[in-house]
């Protein structure tokens, strides 16, 4: 040692190593010895762990993470609707409300004042005592799955309240999630309740318009009328067709009796001889010898034009008769035709209107079987109180203290002394250094210049 300290007299850069060690031991020690005192000022702390568990899974979930449809009954349909849980991630936030770490600060008061201790506590410094962790599953580039459990760690100085909090934690976490499914139950309770009573007044209207439309329109009595109708026209077109052909015939008749009054006169001229006797006599009387070639001549009226004359008149006064009762009958069948096309009109137009109205009326009654199906399994979800949340296990007082950790705190403290030291120690030797350098320099500026 001896030796040591005279070489490093002799030698100017060892007597600067020796300064530089022993001032790094010197900073050191000092460092760790002062971050030791003050480390056994801090209190220790303790980590209590309580774990919540998501479970089941609701229907509507387990079927959309199968891609499965979902069966035909009320309670699959309202799965989408009624009592989902929320993701991991909104359990995350839910937890971590300022609600939540008011309730626990609220928890933290009561127990510190069971045990004499300072009530005020900050809610920051509840927050930061309040750990939430999760785990990942399984990671893809559309979706995050999770471990569906949830651990809550709370941190405190004393063993007793870390367990306390932890579980007091847990249990309000299971009363928000119920809390949450019972407001969520209770919104879509009143939107089915809303639309169920939307479709029963959709449905009344439409009955009233219904009955509405059959007493103002017999259809099936416009259909009998139509029938009627339209076998009146038949009749009426049968008698056109024979009256058609009578009309026909008559005239022809007609035609072949014109033909004959033409070739036949109107009077007929009858000649006669005077018979043997009309002679004798004649001569008897002294009317001379008459020339037998004599005969008498006379005109007649002709029968048999008169009697083509009446059978033409009568047949002419026949073929009137017949055109005027066609001419009738065509205009009666011309408005039964007018009436058959309007009934055909107002009949097509009131099935279609009925139509459409039996048609709203069976969608409107399925509405309303599926919505009251919905509803009833609605309000038996909402009878049901049961959280999505379930204490997967609670935790006991700690005994293993999880900091501050000390060793830690002075062996850091002791390394940053050691660093400290060199850099202080070269950093006073350059400041002396330059400090000579100037008290040299001055004198030699001075003696030039003089």
């Amino acid at each position: 040692m001896v030796s040591m300290k005279n070489q490093a007299r002799t030698d100017p850069g060892l007597a600067t190593i020796v300064k530089v060690v022993r001032r790094t031991v010197l900073f050191g020690l000092f460092a760790g010895v002062i971050t030791a005192l003050y480390s056994l000022t801090l209190d220790n702390e303790y980590a209590a762990d309580s774990g919540l568990l998501i479970a089941p899974l609701p229907l509507g979930q387990a079927v959309w993470r199968s891609e499965q449809p979902i069966e035909d009954n009320p309670a699959a349909r309202i799965g989408f609707l009624m009592g989902r849980p929320l993701s991991v991630r909104g359990y995350e936030i839910l937890l971590r409300n300022n609600e939540m770490v008011k309730q626990l600060r609220d928890r933290l008061t009561v127990l510190n004042t069971e045990r004499d201790e300072d009530t005020e506590v900050p809610l920051e410094d509840v927050r930061k005592s309040m750990t939430l962790r999760t785990e990942i599953l399984k990671q893809t580039a559309y979706d995050v799955e999770y471990v569906p459990l949830i651990t809550l760690s709370y941190r405190a100085t004393d063993p007793d309240i870390a367990a306390a909090m932890a579980n007091e934690w847990a249990t309000l976490a299971i009363a928000l999630s119920q809390e949450v499914g019972i407001k969520g139950k209770a919104g879509s309770l009143e939107f089915l309740q809303g639309r169920f009573e939307q479709v029963n007044e959709q449905l009344e209207i439409i009955e009233a318009l219904i009955e509405e439309h059959e007493a103002q329109w017999d259809i099936e009595s416009m259909t009998l009328r139509l029938q009627e109708v339209q076998k009146v026209i038949t009749e009426y077109e049968l008698d056109q067709v024979r009256l058609n052909t009578d009309i026909e015939s008559h005239q022809a008749e007609l035609a072949a009796l014109d033909t004959d009054l033409q070739s036949t006169s109107e009077k007929t001229t009858l000649r006669k001889a005077p018979s043997d006797e009309a002679y004798w006599l004649m001569e008897a009387a002294g009317k001379g010898n008459p020339d037998s070639s004599d005969v008498l001549e006379s005109e007649v009226i002709n029968q048999v034009f008169v009697t083509l004359r009446e059978k033409t008149s009568a047949l002419q006064s026949m073929v009137s008769g017949l055109i005027k009762k066609q001419e009738a009958g065509a205009a009666a069948l011309e408005r039964l035709r007018t009436e058959a096309t309007q009934l055909q009109q107002n009949l097509a137009e009131q099935k279609r209107v009925r139509a459409e109205l039996m048609r709203r009326r069976t969608v409107s009654e399925q509405q309303y079987q599926r919505i009251a199906e919905n509803l009833e399994a609605a309000r038996v979800a909402e009878a049901e109180t049961e959280s999505d949340l379930k204490v997967a296990f609670n935790d006991v007082p700690p005994e293993t203290k999880i900091g501050p950790h000390r060793s830690v705190m002075v062996l850091t403290a002791a390394f940053l002394g050691a660093l400290v030291a060199p850099i202080h120690f070269f950093a006073l030797l350059s400041i002396r250094r330059l400090a000579a350098f100037l008290d040299s320099a001055v004198p030699e500026a001075t003696g030039k210049t003089a």
